[in-house]
């Protein structure tokens, strides 16, 4: 039995023994029945950083030659470690617990917990304060002998609202609450080096009334999401978002995989705006997600588009839909996507809300009336009047490889679906708009307003 990693160390027996990172078993016609113990222990080092490795065996003569070899996972937190661990859980993504958190993701745009630059290192670590050391949030070394922790980007832990006084307003009486949000990455196109480049997995948690107004280029939770960026299960409620080009709820542009993430509120940009993300670009996934946001796109140059999930895609949209109204002077608007001439599969506009009539290409999107997009209460098969959403429970949602059972709720025959992947609450997705039951749809907003008028009577 041996360990991939000479910091997670083994010995034979129960006591005693010789820790080598290898221990020999031998078991004989007599003793064969018996159980044979193995130890394991982080070895002692120089550093507070904890470790991971795997332990397997490798079997060998007479008849346990041909045993199937077993291997697990070992990890050890150093117990010469002080401070704050922000990886509680080992799994490699640094916890994320106040908006101070959030913004500080900025400065650690491939998410290993180390500043890109060593000018943001003192405000990285004063949102991450008493973190164990430089380059250590707690994350666990792998076998590599790097020594450093082995992040590889964030995680949430609970719920953020830039609403942090409950007013119902966010604006700068909010106490420390970046009212006017700075997406995360620069104003200009997407690369590994200049936007986000790890993981962000909200765990089904949600972002609430983010407000961004700015007149720059790529905006929205981030800027832009480049090509090893993987952003799961994340909801953002109420996010009202204004910018230049490329313009989204989550992201102004992407390069990465998007799973199971959705938005609400409004968007509104001059090019390429889009209720999720304003560019889904060439080699970019976006699937299993959705958007009730209204989407403005005032450029009425040739080119500029707005779209009810993605303002333009180059990439791939799958077993997706929206929801929201698309306006605006943009010579391209479409339900669901704006313009380009990516792949879009199984993804679905509601046309009776959006403004936006199907428009009978076959290779397109394909927009729905309400009714359509409502009724269905399961993923149906071909031959089922649930058909529209046959293929929504055959997706790789997280992006890991491997398909993902059952990540949708589809309520009642009067609700569209909800996510309810990786535990988000479907129920915290629907708002009952007659919360006082009088039969009367209740306004809160100029958009509620001006949505009366696809629904005169």
């Amino acid at each position: 039995v041996s360990s991939d990693n000479p910091a997670i160390d083994v010995a034979p027996g129960a006591s005693g023994g010789t820790f080598s990172n290898t221990a020999e078993l031998t078991f004989t016609a007599q003793n064969w029945a018996a159980a044979q113990t193995v130890r394991v222990l982080g070895a002692q080092d120089a550093d507070a950083v904890g470790e991971r490795g795997t332990i397997s065996n490798d079997p060998s003569g007479g008849q346990y030659g041909g045993v199937e070899t077993i291997s697990f996972a070992a990890t050890a937190q150093d117990d010469e470690a002080g401070g704050t661990d922000y990886d509680t859980d080992d799994d490699n993504l640094i916890e994320v617990s106040s908006l101070a958190h959030l913004n500080a993701v900025r400065w650690d745009l491939d998410g290993d917990g180390d500043v890109d630059s060593a000018t943001n290192e003192t405000s990285y670590r004063a949102a991450f304060a008493g973190s164990l050391a430089v380059g250590d949030m707690g994350c666990l070394d792998g076998p590599d002998g790097d020594e450093d922790g082995d992040c590889a980007g964030y995680e949430l832990d609970r719920d953020l609202d830039f609403d942090t006084d409950g007013d119902g307003d966010v604006d700068a009486d909010d106490p420390n609450s970046y009212a006017n949000w700075n997406p995360i990455g620069p104003a200009s196109a997407p690369t590994a080096t200049t936007h986000f480049n790890a993981v962000f997995n909200g765990n089904g948690r949600l972002v609430r009334n983010l407000r961004v107004n700015r007149s720059r280029d790529y905006s929205g939770l981030f800027a832009g999401a480049a090509s090893g960026a993987r952003i799961v299960a994340l909801g953002l409620p109420d996010a009202r978002v204004s910018g230049g080009d490329s313009v989204g709820a989550l992201a102004g542009a992407s390069h990465g995989r998007i799973g199971a993430v959705w938005s609400s509120g409004s968007v509104s940009g001059a090019s390429t705006a889009g209720g999720l993300v304003g560019a889904n670009a060439s080699g970019a996934t976006l699937s299993s997600s959705y958007s009730t946001a209204a989407v403005a796109c005032s450029g009425s140059a040739a080119g500029n588009a707005g779209g009810g999930l993605a303002g333009s895609n180059a990439g791939t949209i799958a077993a997706s839909y929206s929801t929201g109204a698309v306006t605006g002077d943009c010579p391209a608007k479409g339900g669901l996507v704006g313009g380009g001439s990516g792949t879009v599969s199984a993804s679905h506009w509601d046309a009776g809300v959006s403004g936006i009539a199907d428009d009978g290409d076959s290779n397109a999107p394909e927009g729905l009336s309400t009714s359509a997009m409502q009724a269905p209460t399961a993923y149906g098969m071909d031959s089922d009047a649930n058909a529209v959403y046959r293929t929504w429970d055959d997706q790789d949602v997280d992006g890991d490889g491997a398909v993902d059972a059952d990540p949708w709720d589809f309520g009642t025959a009067h609700n569209h679906p909800a996510l309810k992947f990786g535990g988000m609450d479907a129920d915290a997705q629907r708002s009952d708009y007659d919360a006082d039951d009088d039969g009367l749809i209740d306004i809160r907003a100029l958009g509620q307003l001006d949505a009366m008028r696809w629904d005169l009577d």
